[in-house]
């Protein structure tokens, strides 16, 4: 019974040059192989790639152009007809749609004048539909209970849109408001009657 180089398992070998137990370790062991085999022969593999690139001139890449170029040109042309003026053109690429370029102008506009169309049925579409969903909203609410209240001004009576209401309607909230500014400047005379004599006393003087 032999043992893995790895993991020191058991080996059920099936023939005599097992070194692994299972899959895992054996690519353990392949990498660690190449490791040392590249450690072994760093210097000469870098002088190889340093000779490579040395070489690789513009020549030899106009030449490696032309190669591929000459098997491109060498595999036989798709035929497509035009969308526009439904003349049989040969492909270039594989998305081409137009024989000419009269033809690509000619898509560009009518794709253009589509996409118009289709932006002011979109819009339209958009209103009506923020309709419906208003309207579904509308119905799915749920109905509120009615508060009353008592206005603080005239004392009738007035439904309530939201509960920190207190008046019934515009002229008594100004109503409120003017009561409101004249206690204010009583309560400032009051506080300041000296004063304010004494300064129109000197302004009368003047």
């Amino acid at each position: 019974m032999t043992r893995c180089v790895v993991c020191n398992a058991k080996i059920e070998a099936r023939h005599g040059n097992a070194k692994t137990c299972s899959e895992p370790c054996r690519v353990v062991r392949e990498r660690v192989l190449r490791r040392a085999d590249y450690d072994k022969n760093r210097e000469a593999i870098r002088q190889r790639r340093l000779e490579y690139f040395q070489n690789y001139n513009r020549e030899n890449r106009e030449a490696i152009r032309q190669r591929y170029y000459a098997k491109v040109r060498s595999k036989p042309k798709k035929v497509k007809s035009c969308v526009v003026c439904g003349a049989k053109f040969e492909l270039n690429h594989g998305n081409s749609k137009t024989c000419s370029e009269p033809c690509r102008v000619e898509q560009a506009k009518l794709r253009f004048q589509l996409n118009r169309v289709r932006l002011r049925d979109d819009r339209k579409n958009r209103e009506v539909i923020h309709q419906r969903e208003l309207e579904r909203r509308r119905k799915a609410r749920k109905p509120s209970k009615v508060r009353s209240g008592v206005c603080v001004i005239c004392g009738a009576g007035f439904e309530l849109r939201n509960r920190n209401a207190k008046f019934c309607s515009n002229p008594c909230r100004v109503e409120q408001k003017r009561i409101r500014d004249h206690q204010y400047n009583h309560d400032y005379w009051l506080k300041n009657r000296e004063a304010i004599s004494k300064h129109r006393r000197l302004e009368s003087n003047t």
